[in-house]
């Protein structure tokens, strides 16, 4: 039984019961990585209107902001001539503003690249340096100076002009206000600054231009009012052909939730998930069952439906701009379970609620129900097969157990809440309170990051009715020795110097290499528990903090260079390091899938040392069904993942260009 806090942490849960399912365990890192919030295409019901689709809301997770306001002072330069930059404009984001991505924008043009921000308050969370013909710089970490001499240096690397139009693939009419962003195509969909990525609103005639792209391969995200969001894999160079981006109404469903007998309506709820996408949420639906989801890229879907007597689950797959209609969600009916919960307070025990939720309810579909005087409960109509029982506690306190639903009987499965402790503690640097920086428990040995507190003006941190057991407290770079949580544990922090500071440059010259992945992981024992994880920012720099003694393996790699790999002892012998990259795209793997009309966009690779992971990395297919692998990984086993398929595995990889057929797994 595991107890689990926070309001997120219940679609948390189904999004760990997805990965599970899919076997994507190489997302899990020592850092905690922030789920984002669902997005959801256009629904239509008979509930009343609903909104046009939205992103996820979680603002990314950034540096802790300064406690007072005051100046900050920087000299913007070119990263490869050194050479001041005179022309720029500085994005300034607060908490505020990064939920809607308005930043506060001042234009500077000066002699020699320096400036200062003035009256900056203290909830400034990033700043943002945009010059024509360079590539966005990002400060994540903003202290303000209380030396009037201090600046920032902020290196500029060049980029490139990518021009183009959307228009209306039926009318060919551009259109007017498509948003057109960009990211790396290493970079996740939702990474941590997905919200501040920089973009451009199209034109009257649906013509755009995009400044400061990165070389190499970038993928577009466009989007537009009325319009299904599309996706377009492009390689950025000095002379890009000006791109035409069609974007069309998209594919539809549209159905109704029946009873058992497939004719009569009900109401409810339904859910829709985006199988490809990872991405979703459920709806009410009224008396007469009816709903339709529109504006949908092609792909993989789910639909999950639940009301009076039963629940059902349809996945479907639509091609582009299909319309599907006529959809019948005949609810299944099922046993029942019973129980009594208990270590609950007379007081909070109208405030529980007990759910089922299976595997295939990825999308949020319930059966919930309350507690009686005596704290029993009862769910009805559940399916037969494995699920999960989970309680809740207002949303706060959650416990989660796996059931086996048996097709032929009921079930009686009592639930106890687990004792709470208190965690708290003050954290310190050289003695000095340290403000701002969130903190996180991870319970043991299950890995889950569950709620997250900050610091206080006085380096306070506090943790209420956290159940009691093993945690590891995770906050930025910081990570403790194991922690046991009784009914009052103190727990003080004096955070750690870095032990292994460096920056990741290109092979010649100063121009830093941005967001590579800088992995270490120890040579023997639990490579997961020991395992740290960061990018490199957008000097090329990177930290590492918190690492036990022992043997290690460092790795450095970015798509289009080629790999370093070092093992090193800690603590080293040296508190810095610089890593030069050469240019290199790595050795061809040539991908298949048994769906043709799927083409596989994405793989996921790792090194296998027995039964541990050493390496592991995000592979992007491109358009000629054509991935890219580091030399460096020659001699390794290596393991192939693609969604909905099984893996694949090389033995010994000679360092030759491979071929991967994969197969279904369904």
């Amino acid at each position: 039984m595991r107890l689990v806090i926070r309001k997120r942490i219940v679609l948390g849960l189904a999004v760990v019961l997805a990965a599970a399912l899919l076997g994507r365990w190489w997302l899990h890192r020592s850092d905690p990585v922030p789920v984002p919030a669902q997005t959801v295409p256009q629904l239509s019901t008979d509930s009343g209107p609903v909104a046009e689709p939205t992103g996820p809301t979680a603002a990314p997770t950034v540096s802790a902001p300064s406690a007072t306001s005051g100046i900050f002072r920087g000299r913007v330069i070119d990263a490869a001539t050194r050479t001041p930059v005179r022309e720029f404009e500085v994005q300034i984001y607060t908490q505020e503003s990064m939920r809607d991505a308005t930043p506060e924008a001042r234009v500077f043009r000066t002699v020699d690249g320096r400036f200062d921000l003035r009256e900056l308050r203290g909830d400034v969370l990033m700043l943002a340096v945009a010059a024509k013909g360079y590539q966005r710089f990002d400060l994540l970490s903003v202290a303000l100076a209380s030396d009037p001499r201090k600046e920032v240096e902020i290196a500029m690397r060049g980029g490139h002009l990518l021009t183009g139009r959307v228009f209306d693939e039926t009318s060919g009419d551009g259109i007017a206000d498509a948003r057109v962003a960009f990211r790396d195509s290493n970079v996740s969909r939702y990474d941590v600054s997905w919200r501040t990525r920089p973009s451009m609103q199209s034109r009257v005639d649906g013509t755009f231009a995009l400044d400061g792209v990165p070389p190499g391969a970038v993928t577009l995200e466009v989007s537009a009012r009325g319009y299904a969001p599309r996706e377009v894999d492009v390689v950025a160079a000095d002379r890009t052909e000006p791109l035409e981006i069609s974007l069309s109404t998209g594919a539809s469903v549209a159905g109704k939730v029946t009873q058992t007998d497939g004719t009569t309506p009900t109401g409810g709820t339904v859910g829709f998930w985006d199988l490809e996408r990872g991405h979703g949420a459920s709806y009410p639906i009224g008396a007469s069952g009816t709903f339709s989801f529109t504006k949908l890229p092609p792909g993989r879907y789910r639909i999950s439906a639940q009301g009076e007597g039963g629940a059902v689950n349809l996945e479907i797959e639509l091609a582009r701009n299909e319309h599907r209609t006529g959809v019948v969600l005949a609810l299944q009916g099922g046993r029942s379970i019973r129980g009594i919960v208990t270590n609950v307070r007379p007081e909070d025990m109208q405030r529980v609620r007990v759910s089922i939720r299976r595997k295939e309810d990825i999308a949020g579909a319930q059966n919930v129900a309350s507690l009686d005087s005596g704290g029993a409960y009862s769910l009805k109509d559940v399916p037969a097969g494995p699920a999960w029982i989970i309680a809740t506690l207002q949303n706060q306190q959650m416990l989660a157990q796996p059931v086996n639903v048996p097709a032929e009987a009921d079930l009686t499965v009592n639930l106890a809440f687990p004792n709470v402790g208190r965690l708290h503690g003050r954290v310190t640097r050289r003695g000095q309170p340290v403000p701002g920086i969130e903190l996180s428990p991870m319970l043991l040995p299950d890995g889950i990051v569950q709620l997250d507190a900050t610091t206080s003006a006085d380096g306070r941190y506090v943790f209420e009715e956290l159940a009691e057991g093993q945690y590891r407290l995770i906050g930025n770079s910081y990570r403790s020795p194991v922690i046991i949580v009784g009914r009052d544990t103190q727990f003080d922090i004096e955070v750690p110097e870095t032990q292994l500071a460096g920056r990741v440059l290109e092979e010649s010259g100063k121009v830093p290499v941005v967001k590579a992945d800088i992995d270490l992981w120890p040579v023997e024992g639990s490579a997961e528990d020991g395992r740290v994880h960061r990018l490199s920012n957008d000097s090329g720099q990177f930290d590492l903090a918190g690492i036990e003694p022992g043997d290690f393996m460092l790795s450095a790699y970015k798509p289009g260079y080629e790999m370093f790999r070092q093992r090193m002892s800690f603590p080293p012998s040296a508190d810095a390091m610089t890593i030069r990259l050469r240019q290199d795209p790595g050795i061809e793997v040539r991908v298949r899938s048994p769906d043709t009309r799927d083409p596989v966009h994405e793989i996921f690779a790792a090194e296998m040392i027995g039964g541990r992971h050493g390496t592991r990395m995000t592979l992007r297919v491109d358009s000629d069904g054509i991935a890219h692998i580091p030399a460096a990984m020659a001699g390794s086993t290596l393991q192939f993942f693609c969604e909905r398929y099984e893996p694949i595995t090389v033995r010994d990889w000679n360092g030759q260009s491979l071929s991967l057929s994969f197969k279904d797994s369904r």
